[in-house]
């Protein structure tokens, strides 16, 4: 197993509809940050 894996910070991002969690993944995401999105939140993306 890779060594940086082992090591990876985790966070889980909770909160009610329009809190801000896209909005701070997005943000994070910039910043060079892996992240990995909501399956609901690209399903919702994609109907709209």
């Amino acid at each position: 197993m890779d060594k940086k894996c082992i090591n990876m910070r985790r966070f889980i991002f909770t909160g009610t509809p329009g809190s801000g969690k896209t909005s701070c993944l997005k943000e994070l995401e910039k910043l060079g940050h892996a992240v990995i999105h909501e399956a609901a939140t690209d399903v919702i993306s994609r109907a709209s």
